[in-house]
């Protein structure tokens, strides 16, 4: 089965290339997206904030000499009005043409999979399933996934939501045909298709072997830098 794969890229907001000049105030401010664990994830007792984008933060102040700050975004659009506000240096996006015209984009440095959460009785099993008249496929309005799906879909609607719902209210809305499948980061699917199993399933599970599991998520890049 397959699942699509999307570069993740390191998003600057125009500054230059100079590494004393990504922190002008002093400081090198970094900013993510808070709801996707592939970038980082945040410690609910203790505040710390760990992952890829904490790793590169550390390092590329270590590099300039200069302290840091990392704060989570609420949303893509939060994340580059930040970055063009000033108020953050760097941030942490997946690449899109829309939002390359907003803010500069360095080379990839990430992978992030995205694919389709489903009931366990649904009949879509493959991407190519998903893509058929009359599926509707619900997706959070501005992602990447979402961004991705209305532009190379040719059967299916995708239906946009402000949020995604609470799962829950996910799995009445599979039950009552508003929806059939749900795009979204690869990460957090996978964790609520394990927390919610077998209501659940996602488009990697099924009948393949260790191997052909891996080869599926092994999709076709999308994105320049």
């Amino acid at each position: 089965m397959r699942q699509s794969k999307r570069l993740l890229f390191l998003a600057l907001a125009c500054l230059p290339s100079v590494a004393a000049d990504l922190a002008p105030t002093g400081t090198l401010r970094a900013t993510f997206l808070s709801g996707n664990p592939v970038q980082a994830t945040i410690d609910t007792s203790t505040g710390a904030i760990s992952g890829p984008a904490a790793d590169i933060v550390k390092e590329l102040a270590r590099r300039a000499g200069v302290p840091y700050t990392i704060t989570p975004s609420n949303g893509a659009k939060e994340l580059i009005e930040r970055l063009n506000a000033r108020m953050a240096d760097i941030g942490f996006l997946a690449w899109e043409a829309d939002r390359a015209r907003l803010v500069d984009f360095s080379g990839p440095y990430l992978l992030m999979g995205t694919t389709y959460l489903v009931p366990a009785a649904s009949p879509i099993r493959t991407a190519a399933d998903a893509d058929r008249p009359g599926v509707k496929i619900g997706a959070v309005d501005g992602n990447s996934p979402t961004i991705y799906l209305q532009q190379h879909l040719k059967n299916a609607k995708v239906i946009p939501w402000t949020a995604a719902p609470p799962y829950e209210e996910m799995l009445k809305m599979f039950a009552s045909g508003q929806v059939d499948a749900y795009a979204g980061n690869r990460t957090r699917l996978v964790e609520a298709a394990d927390r919610y199993y077998p209501a659940f399933d996602f488009m990697i599970r099924g009948s393949k072997k260790p191997q052909e599991a891996i080869d599926a998520c092994l999709f076709e890049t999308v994105g320049t830098a």
